[in-house]
């Protein structure tokens, strides 16, 4: 009908009809490992916001004193205990979800750490370190 469509939807693995849980703006949605939150990009990337996989109300959880813009690129670790982002400044952040404290873990100047994913032991997180000026990228 010429109306944007946003939100989180559900799609059965075998076909069916889609369930849609949210209506705001979702960029880069990730399951936690238990599959009980979904952390994802909001604003328009923003900030992020987690929501519980059943529905309800996104909430934010990371401090309004960390800026957030062009996605913070959220990243579950395997055990589900903590969140890897990315801020507007250049660092790379953790979020742990038992004490709720956010931590600056890496940055370099010049560079945008790009969080990919956590190792299996919960103990190291693969960034592309990108340039923004030439958008170029190295592990």
């Amino acid at each position: 009908e010429g109306k944007p469509i946003f939100g989180l939807r559900k799609f059965p693995p075998d076909g069916g009809t889609p369930l849609q849980f949210t209506d705001v703006i979702c960029e880069h949605p990730q399951w936690s490992p238990d599959g009980r939150f979904i952390v994802f990009d909001a604003d328009s990337g923003a900030s992020m916001r987690m929501i519980e996989a059943k529905g309800g109300t996104p909430k934010e959880f990371i401090p309004d004193s960390i800026t957030i813009r062009n996605s913070g690129l959220p990243t579950w670790s395997p055990t589900g205990s903590h969140i890897a982002f990315k801020d507007s400044a250049g660092s790379l952040w953790v979020y742990s979800l038992k004490t709720g404290i956010v931590a600056r873990v890496f940055e370099r100047e010049g560079f945008v750490p790009v969080p990919g994913c956590w190792s299996r032991d919960n103990k190291s997180i693969l960034i592309a370190l990108m340039n923004p000026k030439t958008r170029l990228s190295t592990i």
